[in-house]
């Protein structure tokens, strides 16, 4: 079990391995996307809602503007 655990530096393991085997250099990197995408996606939405019912609302007030100078 403890022969597939690479030390850091090791030749193809730049950042060792865990105990699977694994290399941890793949999996920083794998784990890093994905915190990455979890973190962006939620902000390019907020500011795409955020500007499309800011847009609607600047409209809409230039409407009722238009409509309040008319009647005076």
């Amino acid at each position: 079990m403890f022969l597939r655990l690479k030390p850091i530096g090791t030749d193809g393991f730049p950042l060792g391995s865990d105990e699977l085997g694994r290399d941890m250099l793949s999996r920083l990197i794998l784990g890093t996307r994905l915190s990455l995408f979890m973190g962006i996606v939620p902000v390019v939405f907020a500011f795409f809602i955020g500007g499309a019912i800011g847009i609607v609302c600047r409209l809409r007030g230039r409407q009722n503007q238009h409509l309040h100078h008319a009647h005076r």
